[in-house]
């Protein structure tokens, strides 16, 4: 995920199938070599919602997130969302962030498993999965 240059709220949401146990969040930095520098989420910002009308929710604290563009930081958390969406607040150079959510809802699979994988992007504001 990268925003478009002087978004200074920059945000990605993600649409999930179905509300899930939203257990862990991996992320990781812009994984090419961008000009401007490294480019990386340092902290970041979660709030979710278990179904499309019910309201926004946050998770208490702010997550502290990479301090490279290369290295996967895991973060656990705890709810069940239907979307989940992460708002960048601080960041190196530029925003730019590649994430994976883990459910472990029995309707995922057994055991913990990523429900979405999502690579550094051109520039979306929201990204939507199919159904699983």
């Amino acid at each position: 995920y990268r925003p478009r240059t002087g978004d200074h709220a920059p945000w990605i949401q993600v649409d999930l199938p179905a509300a899930m146990h939203i257990c862990r969040i991996a992320t990781q930095g812009r994984g090419d070599r961008s000009e401007g520098g490294s480019q990386y989420v340092t902290a970041y910002r979660v709030l979710y919602r278990a179904f499309p009308e019910a309201p926004w929710a946050a998770l208490p604290a702010t997550l502290i997130a990479n301090d490279d563009r290369d290295g996967v930081v895991f973060r656990e958390v705890d709810f069940f969302a239907s979307s989940v969406r992460l708002m960048a607040t601080e960041w190196q150079n530029a925003p730019a962030l590649r994430l994976e959510l883990f459910s472990d809802s029995p309707d995922v699979a057994e055991g913990l498993l990523p429900v979405l994988t999502l690579p550094t992007l051109p520039s979306p504001i929201q990204a939507r999965i199919p159904a699983i």
